[in-house]
């Protein structure tokens, strides 16, 4: 262990190079970095108006491009503490899926492209991303603006 902080400080004094001002500096861009990422994941995952909603990903969708939602819940992995690890998820049924791709930005449209192909639709929220709201307390709201939704569970 001696031998290579020995080594280290060979290296880095050869090169001029202090190495606690380079750590700091590495600290300070990723702290940075982290900084500019959780304020861009300020925005809200999910919200609902009289026009529709609007999902972070994926952007607007209006109440007349929404055919249904459906509560899904899936066995995300192997039972943690004696508990199944469980992830529900909203999934908006798009009446016209075309129309909504069609809006969707390059990002978007790679990550949601193989929803469909694992029978999803490519515009689903899941719980953790409506805390400290329910998936409930959200279908509660969509039904507030548009009454007619119907909803699978």
């Amino acid at each position: 262990m001696t031998a290579t902080l020995a080594a280290v400080t060979a290296v880095t004094a050869e090169s001029g190079i202090a190495p606690v001002p380079v750590a700091i500096s590495s600290i300070g861009i990723a702290v940075a970095v982290f900084g500019a990422t959780r304020m861009r994941a300020a925005t809200p995952e999910l919200v609902i108006d009289s026009h529709g909603v609007v999902i972070r990903l994926i952007g607007r969708i209006h109440w007349t491009e929404i055919d249904r939602v459906r509560v899904r819940t899936i066995d995300v992995g192997p039972k943690v503490l004696a508990s199944r690890r469980l992830n529900t998820n909203l999934e908006i049924v798009l009446a016209d899926p075309v129309s909504v791709i069609s809006r969707m930005d390059r990002r978007a449209r790679l990550l949601t492209a193989l929803s469909p192909v694992a029978g999803w639709s490519r515009a689903s929220v899941t719980a953790s991303q409506v805390l400290p709201h329910t998936i409930n307390d959200v279908i509660h709201d969509m039904r507030l603006y548009h009454p007619a939704l119907r909803v699978e569970t």
